[in-house]
């Protein structure tokens, strides 16, 4: 039968199914008392390998159902419920905000959940909005209104894109927007919840590296920490910049000032200090320790942001419409961390055409990415990685893809 085997450190059980086929066989070869029973070949054979690939299946689904058990391997509800254990939660999906201008009859309603959608020309696909609120026009026929897209995630909507009246509500006559909506998100992915719970475990802890940058992720906005700490009694050089002796480098994006200044107090022990140095941007916090009510000087870095510009060469499935804006989604989805198993734009973490090109693939099965080139201030594409620094971040921006259709 399959056998177990559980992997040190990671404490993964996988299924050893080897020797599964020649075990049946061996069965069979007892049950008849003929060892020299032709079992490879022929009707009989067919009967044994559907009953080893049972066995087999039963074994990995055992084996599966146990890793479940595991926090770093876990997904879906059972890694919900662990994360609960230690009050963590992954963060849930939200859906984009459109404020919009619409225009009807003096005194009409127009009622909560009325529908407008956008121009796909503009925003590739045709994506729909309701309306958040009652909301009556006024003596001029004039109304401002939110409206919330149907489906959740980061959907693009420039302004004077949301313009269609879906729905035949008497009395409406125009929506427009005049300002961009706000992008929502897609649920965190497995991969994502699964760092998060480390961080916040972490951040439990005082002075350990681990604790400082665990205390700083789980400030909320975060998005990415760059760190080093120089133990040296001596200045040491990263990157063609200098981190002082017995300094910390924090190089923090996304979340605000304050709420980071105050991550970085709590978790390090007096006399500790932290430096931007001459990296990135320098930001200087004083923040009052809520115990002593003293005030403390916190200083961390926020990383320069290098725009990467890509170029996906892709070949569509022949009944798909619009291959172009799903590969630009996906790049930008990639980058934000969407996609399950992809950590996205990190700091200090170089830009890799390769991972992006899977991600793609993995982001839709309607677009077959064949190659991903990358390339840096309108320089030469290139399937080479861009090297990031300790106090730089890569940015992917729809506008700065180009898709090529093969």
């Amino acid at each position: 039968m399959a056998e177990y085997v559980y992997l040190d450190p990671d404490g993964v059980i996988v299924v050893d199914t080897l020797d599964t086929l020649a075990e049946v066989q061996q069965e069979f070869k007892d049950a008849q008392g003929d060892q020299d029973l032709t079992v490879d070949v022929g009707p009989l054979s067919v009967l044994i390998n559907s009953i080893a690939e049972s066995r087999d299946n039963v074994a990995k689904s055992a084996a599966q159902i146990a890793n479940q058990f595991n926090p770093n391997v876990a997904g879906g509800v059972m890694l919900d419920a662990i994360c609960a254990f230690s009050d963590t939660a992954r963060d849930g999906a939200e859906r984009t905000r459109v404020t919009c201008q619409v225009t009807g009859t003096p005194g009409v309603v127009l009622p909560l959940g009325s529908s407008a959608a956008t121009n796909p020309t503009i925003t590739g696909d045709q994506y729909f909005f309701e309306s958040e609120i009652d909301v009556a026009f006024d003596g001029s026929g004039n109304a401002e209104v939110d409206f919330l897209c149907t489906i959740d995630g980061a959907i693009i909507v420039p302004s004077a894109s949301l313009t269609s009246i879906a729905d035949g509500v008497i009395g409406w006559f125009t929506v427009t927007n005049s300002s961009a909506g706000t992008p929502g998100k897609l649920a965190q992915s497995d991969s994502s919840t699964r760092i998060a719970r480390i961080n916040e475990l972490e951040g439990q802890g005082r002075s350990l590296s681990g604790a400082v940058t665990g205390s700083v992720y789980s400030v909320e906005g975060v998005e990415s920490v760059g760190f080093y700490n120089n133990i040296d009694g001596s200045p040491v050089v990263i990157d063609g910049a200098t981190i002082p002796a017995n300094r910390m480098y924090i190089s923090v994006f996304g979340g605000s000032d304050a709420d980071v200044g105050a991550a970085l107090l709590g978790k390090v022990t007096g006399g500790s200090g932290f430096t931007a140095s001459d990296m990135g941007t320098a930001v200087n916090e004083t923040i009052e320790d809520p115990y002593s009510l003293k005030d403390y000087d916190i200083e961390f870095g926020r990383p320069d942001t290098v725009e990467i510009e890509v170029q996906l060469t892709i070949k569509p499935n022949a009944s798909f419409s619009n291959p172009e804006t799903v590969a630009k989604d996906a790049v930008v989805a990639y980058g934000a961390g969407l996609i399950d198993g992809y950590s996205g734009s990190q700091i200090n973490v170089d830009s890799d055409p390769f991972e992006i090109s899977e991600a793609v693939n993995e982001y839709s099965s309607s677009i077959n990415c064949r190659k991903c080139e990358v390339r840096l201030n309108g320089g030469v594409f290139s399937t080479d990685s861009e090297p990031m620094t300790i106090f730089e971040i890569p940015i992917y921006a729809a506008v700065n893809v180009t898709v090529v259709q093969i």
